[in-house]
């Protein structure tokens, strides 16, 4: 699931008053607030189904930019509730390449316990520097296929037979 602040109209971003500029970052267009500006650019997901997600971030670099830009993840299900990381923008992300961009990953192992909307906001609060707002995604790595519950007796680890084939 990737939204990008280049799609016009979608009502899965709200820029927040971050300004636009086009020529950089993925799909061509990037959206900058400087430091302490306090709208949030809002990437919303609506309802995605319940499991472990990668949140990552796609951003354009430069010497001006924040080193502790902060992105909030939250929603509802979201086990543990909100997580904010700063990120330092003024380095290029280098986790992983998809769609012709790098991409960093926000947080690993993002738990939705049901369906759910997932939220991701950047605002330049506190803030060293510009912030940069450009495609963000929430890669659904596992389903909830399997329920362990308490009291369900114990799986002996030298027992090949409960555990079955490698």
């Amino acid at each position: 699931f990737i939204i990008d602040d280049s799609q016009s109209g979608d009502p899965r971003y709200d820029r927040g008053g971050f300004q636009e500029f086009q020529g950089q970052g993925f799909e061509g267009d990037v959206h900058f607030a400087p430091r302490n500006h306090p709208g949030d650019a809002t990437y919303s997901f609506g309802t995605l189904p319940g499991g472990v997600y990668d949140v990552s971030a796609t951003w354009s670099a430069f010497s001006n930019r924040a080193t502790n830009a902060p992105y909030t993840i939250s929603g509802p299900t979201l086990a543990g509730g909100s997580i904010t990381v700063g990120v330092n923008q003024q380095v290029a992300p280098n986790d992983f390449s998809d769609q012709g961009v790098f991409w960093d990953r926000l947080a690993n192992f993002v738990e939705l316990t049901a369906a759910g909307p997932l939220t991701i906001t950047l605002n330049g609060i506190g803030a060293n520097g510009y912030v940069i707002s450009d495609g963000v995604r929430a890669d659904l790595i596992t389903d909830p296929e399997i329920s362990v519950q308490a009291g369900g007796g114990e799986v002996n680890p030298d027992d090949a037979g409960a555990l079955g084939a490698f």
